[in-house]
């Protein structure tokens, strides 16, 4: 499993990769990385995930742990069903609104939602891996 993340101070952005299956000790490892990373913001927030393994305790867990300010906007791309009830399920308990989480499969929606749609070409480099030819989802 790799985690790959990029912040994007000037867009206001972590874009956080998981390729590979995510466990909930990658989950709270990645979040101590983050938060001390000195660039990292707990405004910041976008995530894609490829395949998790995450439990329901896992998620009560991490949204004590999370690194996240409730309020940032938090969008996850997201390409299956099960993890988008994951998804959804992490939403409800780490943040103080619906207006500020979101879940979907699409990276235009994504960039939408964050108010960036108009910066995508800056933004665009960071989506997909230098690794890969495509992105994660």
């Amino acid at each position: 499993m790799t985690i790959e993340y990029t912040i994007l101070e000037d867009l206001e952005l972590v874009v956080s990769r998981v390729y590979g299956t995510f466990t909930n000790d990658e989950l709270y490892n990645h979040f101590s990385v983050l938060a001390s990373d000195r660039r990292f913001c707990p405004r910041y927030s976008l995530r894609y995930v490829s395949q998790m393994q995450v439990t329901p305790d896992g998620i009560k867990q991490a949204a004590k742990r999370k690194p996240f300010d409730s309020l940032s906007a938090t969008v996850l791309l997201i390409p299956s069903s099960y993890e988008k009830g994951m998804a959804h399920f992490w939403g409800v308990l780490s943040t103080s609104s619906n207006a500020y989480f979101y879940v979907t499969d699409n990276v235009d929606d994504a960039l939408e939602r964050l108010g960036i749609s108009a910066k995508k070409p800056n933004i665009e480099p960071h989506l997909y891996s230098p690794s890969k030819q495509s992105a994660p989802l």
